[in-house]
């Protein structure tokens, strides 16, 4: 195989690793943003206050910042994909416990699992992308897969 047929396979897998990530990265987003659309719900059906709804919000980004620090870690230690797919596939199941949620203790709880979920797709998504896209690539790469994160929040929340 030549030189140039190599280089474009890798950069068509490069691109489409990135489009899949960008992909994913809107699912995360929308996953996160979309619990704000039923606090009408919630406060109906759980009787759930207005601080109780703040500590929905509070509770995700503190253990999603806690997190993160410890997500970075691994994305440098072990394989980035199974870390994406592992987040992927736990979120997923978060959510679904909280759908289940029926009381705001376990909302709370579910709010918590889903920031450690979620906390570790990003920097491994990153890496990954920064590792099949040279530098010439790269700023297009990365702005593909915000996109995709930024779609996420507007698809989430509506």
């Amino acid at each position: 195989m030549t030189p140039a047929k190599t280089e474009a396979r890798v950069g068509r897998r490069a691109w489409v690793t990135a489009l899949l990530l960008a992909i994913v990265a809107c699912l995360n987003y929308a996953d996160r943003t979309a619990i704000s659309s039923v606090f009408p719900l919630l406060r109906s059906d759980l009787g759930v206050s207005d601080l109780q709804l703040a500590a929905i919000g509070s509770f995700f980004l503190w253990s999603y910042a806690i997190g993160s620090s410890a997500a970075g870690l691994l994305a440098d230690r072990l394989s980035r994909s199974r870390i994406i797919v592992t987040t992927l596939v736990a979120w997923s199941l978060v959510t679904i416990c909280t759908g289940l949620s029926r009381n705001i203790t376990e909302l709370l709880i579910t709010r918590v699992l889903l920031g450690i979920a979620e906390c570790c797709y990003l920097p491994a998504a990153i890496a990954l992308i920064g590792s099949h896209h040279p530098p010439s690539t790269r700023g297009t790469a990365l702005g593909i897969h915000l996109f995709g994160l930024n779609l996420g929040l507007i698809v989430g929340a509506d």
